[in-house]
């Protein structure tokens, strides 16, 4: 990846007790204008918070102009977001489109 390209790689626990580890490298890559690949094939559990920290990021990320990409979405992320219908606030829209 290049220097401008942030990698996140998301906890395979991703509820409230990883929140904050992963939001504060979610602000360091907004802070510096970085894009970000969400690395997600390692996620097997997401709570509500992880939930709201994803679309919470997505919208601030597009307000700044920043580029967010999923590597490999887990299929827990591919069906807790498909099924709470928000895949297209988080940029998977089209993943989970292909998907059904």
């Amino acid at each position: 990846m290049t220097d401008d390209v942030m990698p996140i790689i998301l906890p395979e626990r991703f509820d409230i007790a990883a929140v904050e580890g992963v939001h504060q490298q979610l602000e360091d890559a907004i802070s510096q204008g970085k894009s970000v690949v969400l690395q997600a094939d390692a996620v097997t559990r997401l709570d509500t918070a992880a939930l709201q920290l994803l679309v919470a990021f997505h919208l601030e990320a597009q307000t700044n102009h920043i580029d967010v990409t999923w590597q490999e979405p887990s299929s827990t992320i591919s069906q807790v977001f498909e099924f709470m219908q928000l895949g297209n606030h988080v940029g998977l829209g089209d993943t989970l489109a292909g998907a059904v």
